[in-house]
């Protein structure tokens, strides 16, 4: 009995900590939109130069103030395309840079439906169709387009090889 009070007990553990890191993603994905929503003011507004007299331009102003110029900037058109939608606090941060490229006005409605309720394997694939490359669901996968790679089992570094290559390593092993 005591086992599967043990057991009952770990498992209202677990749920209690995943539902802790979900609360810590929506928080985190609030905190990337209140960045979002401030730098797109300051920035539209050039109040960036108010920051500091020595400040020639809003990139300075961004390393002044620690941030590098890729992640402020997906901040803002995450904010610009998506700030109006509700609960965008529940959709991962990295979808949403995912979907910078590829969205716009016009389209923008469905990608978030589709960064929100799509798993990972059919997010990305649908991002690979956007982009003009093949789904993963339709490729054949033919050999002659295919990587090989090895792994130095002492320092575990991944080594591509030529596919000749390959094919003499794998007569060697056998």
């Amino acid at each position: 009995m005591s086992n599967d009070i043990s057991k009952t007990k770990k498992v209202e553990i677990v749920f209690n900590l995943v539902e802790e890191i979900k609360e810590a993603k929506r928080n985190t994905m609030k905190g990337f939109l209140v960045i979002g929503k401030d730098l797109d003011v300051i920035q539209r507004e050039k109040i960036w130069q108010y920051y500091g007299s020595h400040l020639e331009n809003f990139e300075m102003f961004l390393t002044e103030i620690g941030f590098k110029h890729a992640t402020a900037w997906n901040c803002i058109r995450i904010w610009r395309i998506f700030g109006r939608y509700k609960n965008l606090y529940e959709i991962d941060y990295f979808r949403l840079v995912r979907l910078l490229p590829i969205v716009n006005e016009e389209n923008k409605g469905e990608w978030f439906e589709k960064a929100k309720v799509l798993i990972p394997n059919d997010f990305n694939d649908e991002i690979r169709i956007a982009k003009g490359k093949v789904s993963q669901l339709d490729c054949k996968c033919p050999f002659e387009e295919q990587e090989f790679y090895t792994r130095c089992r002492i320092c575990q570094k991944w080594k591509r090889r030529e596919k000749d290559e390959f094919k003499k390593l794998l007569q060697i092993e056998s």
